[in-house]
């Protein structure tokens, strides 16, 4: 679930399903930057419990041992680490590659390619 719109506030109740969910109570809610409380199972609605604050989703580089390191908040695990590699007059553009694995944790560490003009890393939701 992504929002489009206005920010979330606690409370904010989304209808997901328009009767109980069988089962529904074990199904799990992917909702990076905000919390929910599962309602699937009692009238098919999710409800946010607690939003994070602004800018707490960025991501971390450090490197060591001649490798990249990138982190991010726990709470945003299960987006997509994107990456895009151009050259330095490009800039910034529109061919994101999503990198395989990263939506299952927080980390990713590759080696550096210092003959690349430009890389820029974002999270995302596939």
């Amino acid at each position: 679930m992504l929002n489009y719109g206005p920010s979330l506030v606690a409370g904010d109740r989304f209808t997901i399903f328009n009767q109980p969910v069988t089962g529904g109570a074990a199904m799990t809610i992917l909702s990076p930057g905000f919390a929910v409380t599962n309602n699937l199972a009692e009238d098919g609605s999710v409800t946010v419990t607690s939003v994070a604050a602004p800018g707490s989703g960025q991501i971390t580089a450090t490197v060591s041992g001649g490798q990249l390191n990138l982190s991010w908040p726990a709470a945003w695990a299960g987006l997509n680490l994107q990456s895009q590699t151009n050259s330095l007059t490009a800039g910034l553009g529109t061919n994101w590659t999503t990198i395989p694995g990263t939506d299952a944790g927080n980390r990713y560490s590759t080696t550096p390619n210092y003959s690349n003009g430009s890389v820029f890393y974002r999270l995302a939701q596939q």
